[in-house]
């Protein structure tokens, strides 16, 4: 997934968010895994919005509206649609686009004629607030805003500098900034809060489902599950090699000097386990037992925190190991590839499309993410026995998502 490299290990915490383990052995902290995922063959367009029905209209490079059925579906070009600028659809169900004279025009339907909206000059984009007022990008790139189409323009102090303009489903109002990043509206601040990771693009939408649509610089549409993030630093502690939550919200981690540190709570410190070696990897099971990857590469298991290792006849060879949701094991051999046991007892068998990968966790949707031997984070989902890639309107099997 872009912005997702340089981590040796992952792990997923409860309230959703996810903790990488950097090169560096320093931990990192992101909300989500969001990222863009590009369509392919969904170009060229230099606007987008979708209508209540979840059709994808679009500005073609030609100011021409073009609608898809679907995120993967073929364009169909719209007749004597334009030409516009920028276009999006009305509460009422009409479109109202931004002409080639920087004025807005309203039109009841796809092809259905534009009509200029006097006195609604000069902006380059437009988008509808839930409350039914408008934000309009100014060929200043200035904000600007009216209270209903028939009412003037007014400025917005301080506003600049932004080439597009839409408001999410949440009320977030997201912005497409000159550096072609999106930046978030800061009421509080009363300014752009840039996104990391965002760009390239000129343009945002938002699908029925929530999902994140955007126009690259490259005239393609792209898409991601949620706003694009990055990692952030997260307070020191001991160097770490990997890491896992225990279901008391216990934070547990394998230090670089292969013994246990665990850090009880948000404000408690870390601590070494004494006699919790020689571990290269750890992670509690569904029934409340840790279990953990020895040294030599064999499953070992403790009742507690501070319960003696106790050996898994047959658990090797592996160099980390989690449990599904469903209660299946997974396992990355010595040999990177993933593998996968109903139980503790059973024998270890390999997962088709499981890739070459050093780490892995499991978010609660479901979702299964892994470091591969580059570094990046990949996700995947559980199909039967075979594991296949999970990205937002994406399930291509026998690979993994990056």
């Amino acid at each position: 997934m872009p912005g997702t490299g340089e981590m040796i290990a992952v792990c997923a915490l409860g309230d959703g968010s996810i903790v990488g383990i950097g090169a560096d052995h320093r931990r990192y902290g992101r909300p989500n895994l969001a990222g863009w995922l590009d369509i392919p063959g969904s170009g060229d367009v230099i606007a987008a919005t979708v209508m209540d029905d979840g059709t994808i209209l679009a500005v073609g490079i030609d100011g021409g509206l073009h609608t898809r059925d679907a995120l993967y579906g073929p364009w169909r070009g719209v007749p004597d649609s334009g030409p516009v600028i920028d276009v999006i659809q009305l509460q009422d169900g009409a479109l109202l686009g931004v002409g080639l004279d920087h004025c807005l025009h309203t039109s009841p339907r796809p092809g259905g004629g534009w009509t200029r909206v006097p006195g609604s000059g000069a902006v380059i984009g437009v988008c509808q607030l839930q409350d039914g007022s408008f934000l309009g990008v100014g060929v200043d790139h200035a904000l600007r805003t009216r209270a209903s189409l028939g009412a003037p323009w007014e400025s917005v102090p301080d506003s600049g500098a932004i080439q597009a303009i839409r408001q999410l489903a949440d009320g977030t109002v997201v912005g497409v900034g000159m550096d072609d990043l999106l930046h978030v509206w800061d009421p509080a601040g009363a300014g752009w809060c840039p996104v990391p990771n965002s760009g390239p693009v000129i343009g945002i939408a938002q699908l029925l489902d929530d999902a994140i649509l955007g126009v690259g610089t490259d005239g393609q549409l792209r898409v991601t599950a949620d706003l694009p993030c990055d990692w952030a630093p997260l307070d020191d502690g001991p160097p770490l090699v990997s890491m896992t939550e225990l279901r008391d919200g216990t934070l547990l981690g394998v230090g670089t000097d292969h013994q246990l540190h665990a850090r009880r709570g948000p404000a408690a410190a870390w601590a070494c386990l004494p006699d919790s070696g020689a571990v290269i990897g750890v992670t509690q099971l569904l029934d409340g037992t840790i279990a953990g990857v020895g040294a030599d590469h064999r499953l070992r298991v403790r009742a507690t925190l501070t319960s003696p290792w106790v050996p898994v006849p047959g658990g090797g060879a592996v160099i980390a190991i989690h449990q599904l949701q469903s209660g299946r094991l997974l396992a990355i051999g010595t040999d990177r590839q993933l593998l996968t046991r109903p139980t503790l007892a059973s024998p270890w068998t390999e997962v088709p499309g499981g890739g070459r990968i050093v780490s892995l966790a499991q978010l609660s949707d479901g979702t299964i993410v892994g470091v591969g031997v580059d570094r990046l984070v990949y996700r995947g989902r559980f199909v039967g026995r075979d594991l296949v890639a999970d990205g937002p309107h994406l399930l291509a099997a026998g690979r993994w998502v990056n």
